[in-house]
């Protein structure tokens, strides 16, 4: 496929990526008809389309490279996955998520913000190579989106898909309890000790969990070490809803947070 694109100081033909230095308005032909562009929204289009391009060539399994980092995935079932939590500090679009907040901000904030574990601290910086970074669900529900193009972050319902598939029953999956879930489906989601970065599972499923930690609705950081929590898309009223893993425990918890928290995500293919 050939893009062919006309300024008035150059004529550019690009097929799989292209470097714009024009400052002016662009004309793109598509196949059909011309479309007049400036120039930001031209380098969207061709961000959009090599977007495209890497996701046909893209096989589950091999990794997948976004905002500057390349993800582990793993195929669970029919499900694509990523096999390490998220780490972007952008939105799909690019748009900057509003980052070092401080407690009072985080717990008062109605809109989408990251923050990394031990924020500030001299822990920073290994909390964010090991875990990724921990976002609230104003962010994981933003219009402009967390994942990559052509991925999303996994529905309540895809998590219950991904549970069954390692063996937990309809009527477990399906449940909403202070005891964990299921049999072993939570030593098979964590990683193994075997693993780098390592926990106390069995990683038979590849998902590679891990315990990030959280960040409560008052701003105060918990559970590093011990507790994996993961944001679904779902929402329950001022709350959404989670997955948990916790060290010593085989089973998975199925609970709901308030909005506020910042928790872990993951994403898996449309």
């Amino acid at each position: 496929m050939r893009f062919f694109v006309v300024t008035f100081a150059t004529f550019v033909v690009f097929s799989m990526s292209v470097t714009v230095s024009a400052q002016t308005d662009t004309t793109v032909f598509d196949g059909n008809s011309y479309v007049r562009l400036n120039m930001s929204e031209l380098v969207s289009t061709i961000q959009t389309l090599q977007n495209q391009i890497d996701a046909l060539e893209f096989v589950c399994g091999s990794s997948y490279s976004y905002d500057g980092h390349d993800y582990a995935t793993v195929l669970i079932g029919g499900q694509c996955w990523f096999a390490e939590n998220l780490r972007s500090e952008n939105y799909t679009d690019g748009s900057v998520i509003p980052a070092d907040l401080n407690d009072a901000i985080w717990g008062g904030t109605a809109a989408g913000a990251v923050t990394v574990y031990d924020e500030g601290g001299s822990n920073e910086g290994t909390n964010l190579a090991t875990y990724g970074r921990l976002y609230n669900w104003y962010a994981v529900d933003d219009a402009r989106g967390l994942c990559p193009s052509g991925w999303h972050v996994p529905t309540g319902g895809e998590f219950m898909t991904l549970e069954m598939e390692l063996g937990m029953s309809y009527t477990d999956a399906n449940s909403i309890s202070s005891t964990p879930r299921g049999t072993d489906q939570g030593a098979q989601m964590k990683s193994s000790a075997s693993d780098s970065p390592a926990w106390d599972g069995t990683n038979t499923s590849g998902f590679s969990g891990l315990a990030g930690g959280a960040r409560d609705s008052g701003g105060g950081f918990y559970g590093e070490g011990n507790y994996g929590y993961f944001w679904s898309a779902s929402a329950d009223g001022t709350y959404a809803w989670t997955r948990l893993l916790v060290g010593g425990s085989t089973g998975v918890y199925r609970n709901d947070y308030s909005q506020r928290f910042g928790f872990s995500v993951r994403c898996v293919r449309d």
